[in-house]
């Protein structure tokens, strides 16, 4: 984690680049410094204060590569470092399949070494990149990689948010594909669909394990439930300051975390805090909108990765986070939309 934050420092020290980003917009500027002024302020009442005050430190640094990027790029350079990175990405994904997948096993605890919603949180920036690829034949493949990684995940979070990017980039990008194109896709998937649907049945019921005791409708979404509420009342008894930022999960005794980004953002450093990390994200949400009702592709994905990721991180256990791709790219997101030539 260190060293992915690290090399784009030194890039920029000897690029061509300005070293310093340009200002995002005065309403996001408010909010990093709001977000980082109360997160560093919850450190002290953290049962951790060191491990919260080094994640504050990180985030900072990760927020200022973010913007480093975000004022350097360009709608082409965009578009072929999305496409690079799906494509590396998915190569990345089927050496790790390759290594831990067991059959019978969700992909990531065959080996332990990632928790499967993890693979299927990178998975579903990969496939959804996937459109950023000029070939058309190579994007295909990604892309049934990608949706397949997941499959095997069984991450369902992973799904949803992949559904829903890919839906809202298809819907903003349908200028570029011709109404033959539309056509013939959409025959073709209904009919797989016709033909197929009791063996498709049949793995989708297995995938979304409706009937499982430990993940099924009976579970409370895996437990979650329990785990939202017991964080809602965290929340309630340390509405202020929080309960120190990333130290939730030990205070939390009844889940390893609460599986809900903006909750465990709001248990951790407070209303204030939380209303200054919304600051940020519909400030840049606001900024992409603009830039994709102006024509840029680039601007058409990210702003589609944006959705799916607000999607998956209502189960997942943090909103900001440094520790893999897909939220890497959100950031990078979040603040080209709030460049100031928007």
């Amino acid at each position: 984690m260190g060293v992915s934050l690290v090399w784009p420092i030194g890039y920029f020290v000897f690029s061509r680049n300005d070293f310093f980003p340009r200002r995002p917009t005065t309403a996001c500027l408010f909010g990093v410094l709001g977000f980082v002024t109360f997160a560093g302020t919850s450190s002290a009442v953290s049962a951790h204060p060191g491990f919260s005050l080094l994640y504050v430190l990180v985030t900072g640094i990760s927020f200022f590569v973010a913007m480093q990027f975000a004022a350097a790029l360009r709608d082409q350079e965009w578009r072929g470092g999305l496409a690079f990175y799906s494509v590396l990405g998915t190569a990345a994904l089927l050496m790790f399949t390759a290594f831990d997948y067991r059959p019978g096993v969700r992909l990531g605890n065959g080996t332990g070494i990632l928790n499967p919603n993890s693979v299927g949180f990178v998975a579903a920036s990969t496939t959804v990149c996937a459109l950023m690829v000029r070939t058309r034949v190579v994007a295909v493949c990604i892309f049934l990689c990608g949706v397949g990684v997941i499959f095997l995940t069984g991450s369902r979070s992973a799904l949803l948010g992949t559904l829903v990017a890919l839906f809202i980039a298809l819907l903003l990008l349908r200028r570029n594909f011709t109404k033959k194109e539309l056509i013939l896709a959409c025959s073709v998937t209904v009919g797989i669909c016709a033909v197929y649907w009791s063996s498709i049945w049949s793995h989708l019921s297995s995938f979304l394990a409706l009937d499982s005791n430990y993940r099924g409708l009976e579970s409370g979404i895996t437990g979650r439930k329990i785990a939202w509420s017991a964080a809602w009342d965290l929340f309630r008894e340390h509405p202020w300051f929080g309960v120190g930022y990333r130290a939730h999960g030990d205070v939390l005794k009844i889940a390893s975390s609460a599986h809900n980004g903006y909750l465990a953002t709001l248990v951790e450093i407070g209303i204030l805090g939380f209303l200054s990390a919304m600051v940020i994200v519909f400030s840049g949400l606001v900024g992409l909108w603009r830039r994709t009702a102006a024509g840029e592709r680039s601007s058409a994905i990210l702003l589609a990765l944006f959705f799916g990721y607000l999607v998956i991180a209502m189960f997942e256990r943090y909103l900001f986070n440094q520790g893999n791709p897909t939220s890497l790219i959100f950031m990078l997101g979040v603040f080209f939309g709030t460049q100031r030539n928007t």
